[in-house]
């Protein structure tokens, strides 16, 4: 049985259909890549997964149980969070105010992932986020993901904008995330990354899934080479 699953999932802005009918199945433990050329859908799939847009057509499930009614909060309660693309940090509150106000909305949270969640902000200036550096305000965000005990996270571009030490940090934090149990889907453009510390990885490309696997399995596809690379598979750049 998946920890996560999503089924379906069409999304449609004035007739023109962004995504399309993507099934996206993840285990607890998993770290799985959606990766892709800008445009190709990733982020409204998320987005649809989440409520935060709506979709024409899909299911999304955790534990094989259908997400009851999809917005931010409901998915919350249920088991999912999520980071954004783009900040969406309080300014004005401190890392350790972001954890405890995504705390007091959980349910049944593990305690591993809520004493993890606290240990990153305890690394952190204690000082409204607006007044952190990039890696400050990312780290604070990933904190108050996880302060509600996810057993799904969803990750858009995490790594965007960091330096190779912080990417390095990254990958390091989503090992120890891997090793919660959690189930973790990544929106990635950075290719080390997904090699470092992915299970798999969907390829999507016009709103379409047009390859599913390991990303060394992937690296040489002529399917997804062709959609994501613009040529023939090369092995070593996907």
């Amino acid at each position: 049985m998946s920890r996560f699953r999503i089924t379906g999932m069409t999304v449609a802005f004035q007739g023109v259909t962004v995504v399309d009918g993507v099934d996206l199945s993840v285990d607890a433990g998993q770290v799985h890549a959606v990766i892709g050329p800008n445009g190709a859908g990733k982020t409204t799939l998320l987005n649809a997964a989440t409520g935060v847009i709506r979709a024409a057509a899909g299911h999304v499930y955790i534990d094989d149980v259908q997400l009851r009614g999809r917005s931010l909060d409901s998915c919350v309660r249920q088991g999912l969070s999520r980071t954004f693309q783009h900040s969406q940090a309080f300014d004005s509150l401190t890392p350790w105010e972001h954890a405890t106000v995504a705390r007091r909305a959980a349910q049944d949270a593990s305690d591993r992932t809520v004493t993890f969640a606290h240990s990153l902000v305890r690394g952190l200036p204690d000082r409204p986020v607006c007044e952190l550096d990039l890696w400050g305000r990312r780290t604070a965000e990933l904190a108050r993901a996880l302060a509600g005990g996810p057993r799904v996270l969803l990750l858009d571009e995490p790594a965007g904008g960091l330096d190779d030490e912080g990417r390095r940090t990254l990958a390091g934090l989503l090992d120890e995330i891997r090793d919660l149990g959690i189930a973790t889907v990544l929106i990635e453009h950075d290719m080390r990354l997904v090699h470092g510390v992915c299970d798999h990885a969907t390829v999507l490309d016009a709103g379409r899934v047009v390859g599913s696997g390991r990303p060394a399995d992937l690296a040489n596809d002529a399917h997804v080479a062709a959609a994501y690379l613009g040529g023939a598979p090369s092995g070593a750049e996907l």
